[in-house]
């Protein structure tokens, strides 16, 4: 790895880490044990060290450590890393589906967690699943593999290669009608 990238990931890191040992203090989430604490520490540094090459596998460490520290998925130490590697992933991913059975699964067990475990389940699955919409799927929205049309490779999808639409055609990109 070049040194800038190293220094660009380690600033990442610190970004993501600084919520993650400061809301506790502060009062935002309820005091965890200094253990859990460090554990949240090292899966963030796992995942900033993959995120590049592997964003998928960054989302779901990152999606886990939230789902470990509240059912519900939304905290203050772990949402803003969740929002930055869905977006990381809607940047760097070369296809949707993976991404989107992940965001499934999630959904599922938090679901369970919810039901096995939570005090209240209605209000908890509803911010579970608006969690899951305004902090994943809509930085997920980014993604410039969603404006692309499928190639010949059964349905890959390829950057860069967009349909244009009735837009461009009025404008005049595209063939003559």
């Amino acid at each position: 790895m070049e040194r800038p990238r190293i220094w660009r990931a380690c600033l990442l890191w610190a970004a993501l880490v600084l919520p993650a040992l400061t809301a506790d203090r502060l009062g935002m989430n309820e005091p965890r044990a200094v253990w859990q604490q460090l554990a949240g520490v090292a899966v963030l540094a796992a995942a900033v060290s993959v995120a590049r090459w592997r964003p998928l596998v960054a989302f779901a460490l990152t999606a886990a450590l939230s789902l470990v520290a509240a059912p519900a998925l939304f905290t203050v130490s772990y949402g803003p890393a969740l929002g930055v590697f869905a977006l990381l992933l809607g940047l760097r991913a070369e296809r949707v589906r993976p991404a989107a059975v992940v965001f499934g699964a999630v959904g599922c067990l938090g679901t369970a967690r919810i039901a096995l475990f939570g005090v209240d389940p209605a209000p908890e699955w509803v911010v579970l699943t608006g969690t899951l919409l305004f902090g994943c799927v809509f930085p997920l929205a980014r993604w410039p593999v969603l404006a692309a049309e499928p190639s010949a490779d059964h349905g890959r999808l390829e950057p860069g290669r967009t349909s244009g639409g009735r837009a461009a055609h009025r404008r005049g990109a595209g063939p003559a009608a």
